[in-house]
């Protein structure tokens, strides 16, 4: 059985998704300043951001064109990859200029991950899964009343297909 693999690089979390499996992801910001976690998707090619508000601590970050707090991503009919990478501003950046903190050179310094999945005891009836723990560290200090790992917290939730669940379709690759 296949399931989701991941590796680790600096600020960046890549994720193998093998065909049949959905992923969730949310994220919260616990500093004041502008954070922001950019996706890749290799389906559509497309970058989604969801970014927090400058001043606002312990709130859901949220998607900068839709405004939703989560990313949902269905099941493909091909394996695909999701890159995540973190990225922070002091600067007090608004609405889509934040999409702009990925553009300037100030990624987060590195990320911690951990990861749980079905219990072997779990009912056949609950679907395979796999939730990974993120916690994102903005700037590494030797010292002082900094936390490490305490700048971002989010999850990634694999879930597996069940049979009377649909493929959303979206495939598209250009190729």
């Amino acid at each position: 059985m296949s399931r989701p693999t991941h590796k680790i690089d600096g600020p960046k979390f890549s994720l193998e998704v093998p065909v049949g499996w959905h992923v969730i992801f949310a994220s919260i910001s616990r500093k004041e300043y502008n954070q922001v976690v950019k996706v890749y998707n290799t389906i559509t090619r497309e970058d989604d951001y969801l970014a927090s508000e400058h001043g606002q601590i312990l709130e859901t970050m949220k998607d900068l064109v839709t405004g939703e707090d989560s990313l949902a991503v269905g099941a493909k009919l091909k394996p695909m990859r999701l890159d995540f990478e973190w990225f922070y501003s002091t600067t007090n950046l608004s609405g889509h200029e934040r999409a702009n903190i990925t553009k300037a050179g100030t990624k987060s310094e590195v990320i911690q991950v951990r990861h749980v999945s079905k219990p072997p005891q779990t009912p056949a009836s609950v679907p395979d899964f796999i939730t990974y723990m993120i916690f994102a560290e903005d700037i590494l200090v030797g010292t002082g009343d900094h936390g490490i790992y305490d700048d971002s917290v989010a999850t990634i939730h694999c879930v597996k297909k069940t049979d009377d669940a649909q493929d959303d379709g979206d495939d598209d690759d250009d190729d």
